[in-house]
């Protein structure tokens, strides 16, 4: 598809910051971290910059589709303002400037560089070029291997992997299935990252079975895709449930919540300490400030907890009708693959707060189709049961 030259700020813009954002989880040697800063400041108003010329002046909009968009922008800047967290803000300009671009195009750059920059960050980080930052969990090292922490050598490992077969969905082999595998187990061992671990893991389970479900059955992926809806729904509502409850009262909750880092613990100190507005508040918790009291340090591992008590209850609401409405739209499109794509993200939401953030997930991209109603093209449906040599091979037996 031949590229709209009107879309090139867009392009530009989406180039400086995935390249400003890779540098940012880089770890460069004290001496260098000014640089980056600065460099990180005056990259988010470029990027800010270009994206407001793009939405403004190169893209036509309907009269229904400004309405909302003022709307909404105007609850996103309130709450990103009473919260000093601009992530989400972040996030919807880049989903309204995209309006013109292809969804393959738009997350084309993001995985292109990860898949480029993570072997050269490893080759720096083997030549001494950037420090080694190593945690240990129940006495197992857990190495970054130059990023900043071994959670985003994970995410990025993590990202690399659903671009890969994103981009290969129609010609899954066995090939591809043992290169997730290979990342698993590399997640596993050497960051030793949980939630990529997790998420690789389910993603790679719900690849098989739609690749045995659209071999064995006819037509039957919707109704694989529409469970996948309902299932990231409940993710949604037991966050908030497990959250504001105390799961560590419940025998079987806090063994969840023991097996996920006592994450619904200090989601539960938070919500008791913060509790929950209209339109949000600044949230001292860990990397996102001091520790909010005494010496108890407080973590927010939770996109829709991260939310609900960051940007309050009315963004919270829309953010996630939102989520559930993009699923539903490639759903009715037939575009099934991107439907376990961000079942796999939102169950990356119920165990870190990322989600919502393009730095881990520039899936949130394709969030622009559905906004905008795009007519993609829909994927078309075998009338007919079909052997493929995916995962396996149907032979039938005649007596």
């Amino acid at each position: 598809m031949k590229r709209n030259t009107r879309n090139n700020l867009f392009y530009v813009a989406c180039w400086i910051w995935c390249i400003i954002s890779l540098l940012y989880s880089m770890s460069f040697p004290p001496s260098m971290g000014a640089i980056i800063n600065q460099l990180n400041k005056v990259g988010d108003i470029l990027v800010l910059v270009l994206l407001t010329i793009q939405i403004l002046f190169f893209q036509i909009y309907e009269k229904k589709q400004l309405i909302i968009i003022m709307i909404v922008s105007s609850a996103i800047i309130v709450s990103a303002v009473k919260s000093s967290n601009y992530v989400l803000l972040s996030t919807w300009v880049f989903i309204l400037a995209c309006k013109n671009v292809d969804y393959e195009d738009a997350i084309r750059i993001p995985f292109i560089l990860i898949a480029i920059t993570l072997p050269i960050i490893l080759i720096m980080y083997s030549a001494g070029l950037l420090n080694e930052i190593t945690l240990y969990r129940s006495g197992l090292p857990r190495y970054a291997l130059g990023f900043t922490h071994p959670n985003i050598l994970g995410s990025r490992v993590l990202q690399l992997i659903m671009g890969f077969f994103f981009y290969r969905r129609e010609r899954i082999r066995l090939k591809e299935i043992a290169i997730g595998i290979a990342a698993i187990l590399f997640v596993w061992v050497v960051p030793n990252s949980k939630t990529p671990v997790i998420c690789m893991s389910t993603f790679i389970a719900l690849v098989i079975i739609r690749e045995i479900v659209e071999a064995i059955y006819n037509n039957r992926q919707r109704y694989f895709s529409f469970i996948l809806i309902g299932a990231a729904f409940i993710l949604n509502v037991l966050s908030i449930i497990f959250s504001i409850m105390d799961v560590t009262q419940n025998k079987v909750l806090n063994i969840i919540n023991k097996a996920l880092s006592a994450r619904f613990y200090y989601l539960h100190l938070d919500y008791t300490i913060y509790g929950i507005t209209a339109f949000g508040q600044r949230l001292n918790v860990t990397g996102e400030g001091e520790p909010a009291v005494g010496f108890r340090r407080l973590y927010l591992d939770n996109a829709y907890m991260g939310v609900l008590l960051w940007y309050g209850i009315i963004l919270y609401v829309l953010f996630s009708l939102f989520y559930l409405y993009v699923m539903y739209f490639y759903y009715k499109n037939n575009q099934h693959f991107i439907v376990i794509i961000l079942f796999v993200y939102a169950l990356y939401g119920f165990m870190e707060h990322g989600t919502y953030n393009l730095s881990y997930n520039y899936f949130m991209l394709l969030f622009s189709a559905a906004f905008y109603n795009k007519e993609i093209e829909r994927i078309k449906v075998n009338t007919e049961v079909k052997a493929r040599k995916i995962i396996i091979k149907i032979r039938s037996n005649t007596a």
